[in-house]
């Protein structure tokens, strides 16, 4: 994912030796990480990655740090509590209306796109366990054991 990055992981550790965790939590690049582990497995130094960008994305939670990434989130984990599953359509509204049209426009074309080849629902889905998951993401947040 780090193609997708605004500041690259080497970067943000870079970022984090100099002392400037501000620059670091203000960047996307936490919330773009896939979690895959395939940067922790290869790094010649044996630096955790990921899990240097989920603490990131803790404490850019935990602090109010807000972005475009984080607000997407939010509303994607909200989605997720409400229905069990993601309903794009959903998400995307919801998104638009936390930071304004504009910043869907540019996913429009690949919204369209996946609509015609039918890889987009417009008929929202949900789970059977929907508040078992409901639960399990509270804990989650709160940072639970469970």
């Amino acid at each position: 994912m780090a193609f997708a990055m605004d500041i690259t992981p080497r970067q943000i550790l870079r970022l984090l030796q100099l002392g400037l965790k501000e620059d670091a939590l203000q960047s996307h690049s936490p919330w773009l990480c896939a979690g895959c582990f395939g940067c922790s497995f290869s790094c010649p130094r044996g630096v955790d990655l990921t899990r240097v960008m989920y603490l990131l994305r803790q404490q850019a939670a935990a602090e109010g740090t807000c972005n475009e990434s984080i607000r997407f989130y939010r509303e994607f984990v909200a989605g997720i509590r409400r229905r069990g599953a993601v309903y794009e359509p959903e998400l995307m509204l919801a998104y638009a209306r936390r930071v304004g049209l504009e910043a869907i426009l540019p996913h429009l074309r690949m919204g369209t796109e996946l609509a015609l080849r039918g890889k987009l629902t417009f008929k929202p889905r949900s789970i059977p366990a929907k508040e078992q998951l409901s639960r399990v993401i509270q804990q989650v947040m709160e940072g639970g054991e469970e």
